[in-house]
């Protein structure tokens, strides 16, 4: 059963663990992070503008950006899915 209250809260903690996952990776391991990237872009030269400037306090404002626009979108997106029912 679409729980359209519960949903849009597991978009959001989810999309959030993953955004830290990877600004983690871009903070501690960043030619990992771009070894795992480049294959997934095709004709695009990472080497040219990869340049990894990672601060703690920019990546807690990047998870607070990441849960509150998850969560709309999501809410957004259940009630269209509800309202199709």
């Amino acid at each position: 059963m679409f729980d359209e209250k519960k949903f849009p809260m597991s978009v959001a903690l989810f999309m959030t663990l993953l955004s830290l996952v990877c600004g983690l990776l871009v903070w501690i391991a960043p030619d990992f992070l771009l070894a795992i990237v480049k294959p997934f872009s095709h004709g695009m030269d990472w080497d040219l503008i990869w340049k990894p400037s990672i601060t703690f306090g920019g990546l807690i404002w990047g998870l607070v950006d990441t849960f509150i626009l998850s969560y709309i979108l999501s809410w957004v997106f259940a009630k269209i899915y509800k309202s199709l029912k």
